[in-house]
Protein backbone atom coordinates (compact mmCIF):
# COMPACT_ATOMS: atom_id res chain seq x y z
CA UNK A 1 0.00 0.00 0.00
CA UNK A 2 2.82 2.35 0.34
CA UNK A 3 3.83 2.07 -3.25
CA UNK A 4 0.90 4.04 -4.17
CA UNK A 5 2.02 7.32 -3.76
CA UNK A 6 4.89 6.67 -6.10
CA UNK A 7 2.48 5.40 -8.58
CA UNK A 8 -0.23 8.31 -8.14
CA UNK A 9 3.02 11.11 -8.49
CA UNK A 10 4.02 8.67 -11.85
CA UNK A 11 0.42 9.17 -13.26
CA UNK A 12 0.01 12.65 -12.40
CA UNK A 13 3.34 13.13 -14.06
CA UNK A 14 2.67 12.00 -16.90
CA UNK A 15 -0.42 13.50 -17.04
CA UNK A 16 1.26 17.17 -16.71
CA UNK A 17 3.93 15.78 -19.52
CA UNK A 18 0.95 15.30 -22.28
CA UNK A 19 -0.63 18.28 -21.24
CA UNK A 20 2.75 20.23 -22.11
CA UNK A 21 3.53 19.05 -24.93
CA UNK A 22 3.16 20.18 -28.29
CA UNK A 23 1.48 23.71 -27.39
CA UNK A 24 2.19 27.06 -27.55
CA UNK A 25 0.66 30.55 -26.96
CA UNK A 26 0.34 33.37 -29.29
CA UNK A 27 0.75 36.87 -28.97
CA UNK A 28 0.71 40.14 -30.88
CA UNK A 29 2.36 42.35 -28.14
CA UNK A 30 6.38 42.48 -28.52
CA UNK A 31 7.45 44.14 -25.19
CA UNK A 32 5.44 41.59 -23.35
CA UNK A 33 6.90 38.54 -25.55
CA UNK A 34 10.44 40.12 -24.88
CA UNK A 35 9.16 40.20 -21.19
CA UNK A 36 8.54 36.81 -20.77
CA UNK A 37 12.37 35.79 -21.72
CA UNK A 38 14.52 34.34 -19.55
CA UNK A 39 17.98 35.43 -20.26
CA UNK A 40 19.95 35.91 -23.33
CA UNK A 41 17.95 35.93 -26.52
CA UNK A 42 18.82 36.69 -29.91
CA UNK A 43 17.32 39.23 -32.54
CA UNK A 44 18.35 38.76 -36.28
CA UNK A 45 17.64 42.23 -38.14
CA UNK A 46 19.59 40.53 -41.42
CA UNK A 47 21.23 43.61 -41.64
CA UNK A 48 20.76 47.32 -43.14
CA UNK A 49 21.10 46.84 -46.89
CA UNK A 50 20.07 44.35 -49.37
CA UNK A 51 21.52 41.18 -50.74
CA UNK A 52 19.96 38.79 -53.11
CA UNK A 53 19.78 36.26 -54.91
CA UNK A 54 20.46 34.03 -51.90
CA UNK A 55 20.97 31.25 -54.74
CA UNK A 56 21.62 28.45 -52.45
CA UNK A 57 18.16 28.63 -50.57
CA UNK A 58 19.91 28.37 -47.32
CA UNK A 59 21.27 31.28 -45.13
CA UNK A 60 23.21 30.82 -41.58
CA UNK A 61 25.90 32.61 -40.07
CA UNK A 62 28.40 30.00 -41.92
CA UNK A 63 26.48 31.10 -45.00
CA UNK A 64 29.39 33.15 -47.34
CA UNK A 65 27.97 34.25 -50.85
CA UNK A 66 28.60 36.71 -53.40
CA UNK A 67 25.39 38.03 -54.61
CA UNK A 68 24.28 39.61 -57.98
CA UNK A 69 22.90 42.52 -55.93
CA UNK A 70 23.68 44.45 -52.76
CA UNK A 71 26.36 43.46 -50.56
CA UNK A 72 27.96 39.87 -50.71
CA UNK A 73 27.04 38.10 -47.08
CA UNK A 74 29.55 36.87 -45.04
CA UNK A 75 30.15 34.22 -42.00
CA UNK A 76 29.24 36.07 -39.21
CA UNK A 77 26.51 39.03 -41.19
CA UNK A 78 23.83 35.88 -39.82
CA UNK A 79 23.21 35.66 -36.14
CA UNK A 80 24.45 31.95 -35.02
CA UNK A 81 21.48 29.38 -33.64
CA UNK A 82 19.12 29.27 -36.41
CA UNK A 83 19.52 28.11 -40.28
CA UNK A 84 16.77 29.50 -42.49
CA UNK A 85 15.92 27.33 -45.54
CA UNK A 86 13.73 27.69 -48.82
CA UNK A 87 13.10 25.81 -51.92
CA UNK A 88 14.48 27.82 -55.19
CA UNK A 89 13.97 28.02 -58.41
CA UNK A 90 13.99 30.30 -61.45
CA UNK A 91 14.41 34.51 -60.63
CA UNK A 92 15.15 36.44 -57.56
CA UNK A 93 12.87 34.31 -54.72
CA UNK A 94 14.70 34.33 -51.70
CA UNK A 95 16.46 37.54 -50.93
CA UNK A 96 17.36 40.23 -48.24
CA UNK A 97 15.64 43.17 -49.21
CA UNK A 98 15.52 46.98 -48.05
CA UNK A 99 12.12 48.81 -47.85
CA UNK A 100 9.02 47.88 -47.63
CA UNK A 101 8.01 49.46 -44.35
CA UNK A 102 10.76 47.89 -42.37
CA UNK A 103 13.98 48.94 -41.02
CA UNK A 104 17.29 47.83 -43.35
CA UNK A 105 16.79 44.70 -44.31
CA UNK A 106 14.29 41.77 -44.02
CA UNK A 107 14.45 38.45 -45.37
CA UNK A 108 11.70 37.15 -48.22
CA UNK A 109 10.48 34.97 -50.60
CA UNK A 110 9.05 35.38 -54.04
CA UNK A 111 6.77 32.51 -55.61
CA UNK A 112 8.73 32.29 -58.47
CA UNK A 113 6.43 29.80 -60.30
CA UNK A 114 6.95 26.73 -57.38
CA UNK A 115 3.96 25.16 -55.80
CA UNK A 116 5.10 25.16 -52.52
CA UNK A 117 6.99 28.67 -51.49
CA UNK A 118 7.81 27.82 -47.67
CA UNK A 119 10.51 29.08 -45.39
CA UNK A 120 11.99 27.08 -43.16
CA UNK A 121 13.50 28.30 -40.26
CA UNK A 122 15.43 25.46 -37.66
CA UNK A 123 16.75 26.23 -34.66
CA UNK A 124 20.25 24.15 -33.52
CA UNK A 125 18.52 23.88 -30.28
CA UNK A 126 15.15 23.36 -29.20
CA UNK A 127 14.05 27.23 -28.01
CA UNK A 128 10.88 27.75 -25.91
CA UNK A 129 9.68 31.16 -27.56
CA UNK A 130 9.85 32.29 -31.23
CA UNK A 131 8.37 35.56 -32.63
CA UNK A 132 8.94 37.74 -36.47
CA UNK A 133 7.65 40.77 -37.37
CA UNK A 134 5.91 41.16 -41.28
CA UNK A 135 4.27 43.60 -43.29
CA UNK A 136 1.47 43.56 -45.87
CA UNK A 137 4.00 42.36 -48.34
CA UNK A 138 3.21 38.89 -47.24
CA UNK A 139 -0.24 38.63 -46.90
CA UNK A 140 -1.54 36.03 -44.95
CA UNK A 141 1.20 33.69 -43.92
CA UNK A 142 0.45 30.36 -42.19
CA UNK A 143 2.93 29.80 -39.57
CA UNK A 144 3.57 25.86 -38.01
CA UNK A 145 5.93 25.29 -35.26
CA UNK A 146 7.23 21.86 -35.26
CA UNK A 147 7.65 20.27 -31.44
CA UNK A 148 10.49 18.17 -30.35
CA UNK A 149 7.70 15.63 -29.65
CA UNK A 150 7.08 15.89 -32.91
CA UNK A 151 3.82 17.18 -33.12
CA UNK A 152 2.82 20.70 -34.46
CA UNK A 153 0.55 23.11 -33.94
CA UNK A 154 -0.61 25.64 -36.81
CA UNK A 155 -1.93 29.88 -36.41
CA UNK A 156 -2.41 32.42 -39.07
CA UNK A 157 -0.16 35.68 -39.20
CA UNK A 158 -1.83 38.15 -41.06
CA UNK A 159 -0.56 41.81 -41.64
CA UNK A 160 -3.54 42.81 -43.04
CA UNK A 161 -5.35 42.63 -39.88
CA UNK A 162 -3.15 45.40 -38.68
CA UNK A 163 -0.95 43.34 -36.42
CA UNK A 164 2.54 43.18 -37.53
CA UNK A 165 4.18 41.19 -34.78
CA UNK A 166 3.52 37.45 -34.27
CA UNK A 167 5.32 35.84 -30.91
CA UNK A 168 4.87 32.59 -29.61
CA UNK A 169 5.82 30.81 -26.66
CA UNK A 170 5.34 27.15 -25.41
CA UNK A 171 6.51 23.52 -25.61
CA UNK A 172 10.11 23.35 -27.11
CA UNK A 173 10.01 24.21 -30.56
CA UNK A 174 12.44 22.34 -33.02
CA UNK A 175 11.32 24.48 -36.02
CA UNK A 176 8.73 26.73 -37.73
CA UNK A 177 7.47 26.73 -41.36
CA UNK A 178 6.30 30.08 -42.64
CA UNK A 179 4.46 30.58 -45.59
CA UNK A 180 1.63 32.22 -47.73
CA UNK A 181 -1.08 29.06 -48.32
CA UNK A 182 -2.35 31.08 -51.37
CA UNK A 183 1.47 31.19 -53.03
CA UNK A 184 -0.13 33.50 -56.01
CA UNK A 185 1.12 36.49 -54.63
CA UNK A 186 4.40 38.34 -55.23
CA UNK A 187 5.91 37.79 -51.61
CA UNK A 188 5.63 33.90 -50.33
CA UNK A 189 6.75 35.39 -46.98
CA UNK A 190 8.56 38.43 -45.16
CA UNK A 191 9.97 38.46 -42.17
CA UNK A 192 12.26 40.62 -39.83
CA UNK A 193 13.39 41.17 -36.49
CA UNK A 194 13.31 37.12 -36.07
CA UNK A 195 13.55 36.51 -31.94
CA UNK A 196 14.35 33.48 -29.99
CA UNK A 197 15.11 32.41 -27.24
CA UNK A 198 14.09 30.63 -23.83
CA UNK A 199 11.16 31.41 -21.43
CA UNK A 200 10.70 30.50 -17.69
CA UNK A 201 12.38 26.58 -17.74
CA UNK A 202 8.99 24.26 -18.57
CA UNK A 203 10.10 20.53 -17.92
CA UNK A 204 9.99 18.63 -21.58
CA UNK A 205 8.11 15.20 -21.93
CA UNK A 206 12.20 13.70 -21.51
CA UNK A 207 12.31 15.16 -18.21
CA UNK A 208 9.08 13.81 -16.81
CA UNK A 209 10.13 10.37 -17.96
CA UNK A 210 13.41 10.63 -15.86
CA UNK A 211 11.31 11.73 -12.78
CA UNK A 212 8.63 8.88 -13.93
CA UNK A 213 11.11 6.89 -13.86
CA UNK A 214 13.15 7.58 -10.99
CA UNK A 215 10.06 7.91 -8.27
CA UNK A 216 9.28 4.08 -9.46
CA UNK A 217 12.49 2.90 -8.92
CA UNK A 218 12.37 4.80 -5.14
CA UNK A 219 8.88 3.26 -4.69
CA UNK A 220 10.38 -0.20 -5.81
CA UNK A 221 13.26 -0.12 -3.28
CA UNK A 222 10.93 1.20 -0.61
CA UNK A 223 8.71 -1.37 -1.17
CA UNK A 224 11.20 -3.80 -0.92
CA UNK A 225 12.44 -2.76 2.37
CA UNK A 226 9.18 -3.05 3.85
CA UNK A 227 8.91 -6.39 2.96
CA UNK A 228 12.42 -7.37 4.06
Amino acid sequence: MKFLPFVASAIALTATANAHAGSATLTNDRAAFEASLVGPFTVETFGDSYSFPISTGVLNSTTELVVSNGAAIHAGSIKPGVTYSTPIGDGFFFNIDAGGGFTGGFLDGFYGGLSDRKLTVKFDQPVTAFGFDTNLLAGVQQVTLKFTDNTTQTFDASAGSGLTFFGFTGSAIDSVLIGNPANQGTFAFAVDNVTFGKTSAVPEPESYAMVIGGLLVAGTLLRRRRQA
